[in-house]
C-alpha cells in the first residue's frame, strides 16, 4: 500500500532494533544523497547527543547514495 503515493520519497533511519528515530519526507525529484544530507543536517541534534560512550555512528546505506556524500 505505501507504493500508492506517487511523487514522494521517504528517507528515513533506524536504529538496532528496528525502530525508526528519524524521518525525512521529499519531493520524488530530490536525489537520495540530498535526502540525506537533509535528514542529517534536520537530526544534527541527535548525533550532537549522542551518549558519550557510544564510539561511533555508522550509516548503512544501499545502491542509491554516494559515498562521496558522506566524507
Amino acid at each position: 500500500a505505501y507504493k500508492c503515493t506517487n511523487g514522494i520519497k521517504r528517507h528515513l533511519t533506524t536504529d538496532t532494533l528496528g525502530c525508526p528515530p528519524m524521518l525525512h519526507v521529499t519531493t520524488a525529484n530530490v536525489t537520495d544523497n540530498q535526502g540525506l544530507i537533509e535528514l542529517i543536517t534536520k537530526y544534527l541534534a541527535f548525533f550532537k547527543n549522542k551518549p558519550v560512550n557510544t564510539k561511533k555512528i555508522t550509516f548503512l546505506l544501499d545502491n542509491g547514495f554516494s559515498a562521496k556524500v558522506l566524507m
